[in-house]
């Protein structure tokens, strides 16, 4: 079973990992033993699925980063919380293949949540592409809220029994399992040879015996499943902690402090340094940038397709009809690869790596070579994904790529 978990490596001196020199314990709060005996059954959730009667969500590190949240906030604030996982599993970038542990929790440091009842995965939702349909921008803003309030921290755990129990003192912990097989003695376990395929939270353990799971799935034929036993020797792929403080006022005041000082400081630069016209300026997130190539790929890939699944391109896995020197269309291996492919397309377009257009064209003019059919085809395209986008026809490549 693959619900969604992808293999990401800890990149040394840049992620924290718990109990090393690089560790969030340093971190006011971070560090506090909320549970001695490493035992969190008190304080777990109500069950949330990441699958409805229609389809699954593919969003298991959002669920279980989430979960983890709302099993803190209990016992630390004493406050029921539920998160929208939908919300995270969008901002953070899941795919159809899923999404690592690391994209959910570093979204939720940096841009915050929003609760469930305002992105909520709701029963009618009857497909993936409804799930992971655009958030309302107003939802941006509140979830950033949540950051004014509370410190939200997260690190690797070494994958052994000893660093995992003593992190089990601080937090419930995110762990990559197989999913899922089941021995003669009712533990699951890892067969030789196996894959991790899912992120799951382990709650606490008996030692030498096996480990206490709360999954997001309910085994088949199997009452109340989504509590779990893990071998004990199981080996983890990716473990991870967590941590929740409350925001004070001088950390309020420090954060503002610092940001008027980056702002003046950056005014400085700019003036003394003016960016060059294709200067490509750092990735943000969703809810502090526009993302004009993502949202000119969507319109793109709903206009070839026509909003069909059965499409020839969806079959194809080419969402942006995209042809080769041959004048053959592209096949791609998935529908993933083939829409990155075009989202580089219109990345090359944009800053002049693409020999058909340039920088200073506008919108129509791209979409009069990008399909040469005769008017008002290119005219009624460019309208079209101009308004998804929300601007005008006329706005330019170097517009789409720099704003």
């Amino acid at each position: 079973m693959k619900s969604g978990y992808i293999y990401e490596a800890p990149v040394i001196n840049k992620d924290y990992v718990f109990g090393s020199a690089h560790s969030v314990e340093t971190q006011k709060g971070a560090s506090l033993v909320l549970q001695p005996d490493g035992q969190w059954d008190d304080y777990l959730p109500e069950k949330e699925y990441q699958f409805n009667q229609y389809f699954d969500t593919i969003s298991c590190v959002s669920f279980t980063t989430l979960s983890c949240v709302e099993i803190l906030f209990e016992r630390q604030f004493g406050k029921e919380m539920n998160y929208s996982d939908r919300f995270l599993s969008k901002v953070s970038g899941t795919t159809k293949q899923g999404n690592s542990p690391q994209r959910p929790a570093e979204t939720l440091r940096t841009g915050g949540i929003v609760e469930e009842t305002l992105w909520p995965f709701s029963p009618n939702l009857k497909t993936w592409e409804e799930f992971m349909s655009d958030i309302p921008r107003g939802l941006f803003i509140l979830a950033k809220d949540f950051l004014k309030q509370y410190v939200f921290a997260h690190e690797y755990v070494p994958s052994n029994a000893e660093k995992m129990k003593d992190a089990l003192t601080h937090s419930p912990l995110g762990v990559s399992v197989a999913a899922w097989f089941k021995g003669e003695d009712g533990f699951y376990y890892k067969p030789d040879g196996t894959s991790d395929s899912h992120f799951t939270i382990v709650y606490g353990y008996e030692d030498g015996k096996y480990w206490k799971c709360f999954d997001s799935y309910n085994v088949a034929g199997e009452d109340n499943s989504v509590l779990k036993k893990i071998k004990w020797n199981t080996p983890f792929e990716v473990v991870k902690r967590y941590g929740i403080t409350e925001n004070t006022e001088e950390l309020k005041k420090t954060v503002s402090l610092l940001q008027h000082l980056y702002n003046a400081l950056k005014e400085l630069i700019e003036a003394m340094f003016p960016r060059p016209a294709y200067v490509t300026p750092p990735q943000e997130l969703p809810m502090n940038k526009t993302d004009y190539v993502q949202l000119m790929a969507e319109a793109i890939a709903n206009f070839e397709s026509g909003g069909r699944l059965d499409s020839l391109t969806h079959r194809l896995n080419n969402p942006g009809a995209i042809k080769d020197k041959k004048g053959n269309f592209i096949v791609f291996k998935n529908y993933a690869e083939g829409f990155e492919y075009l989202r580089d397309y219109i990345r090359r377009a944009c800053t002049g790596r693409h020999p058909a257009y340039k920088p200073s064209m506008t919108i129509n003019q791209f979409f009069h070579i990008y399909a040469p059919d005769p008017e008002p085809i290119p005219t009624n395209y460019a309208n079209t994904v101009a308004k998804h986008m929300g601007v005008y026809p006329s706005f330019t490549l170097r517009e789409v790529f720099h704003k």
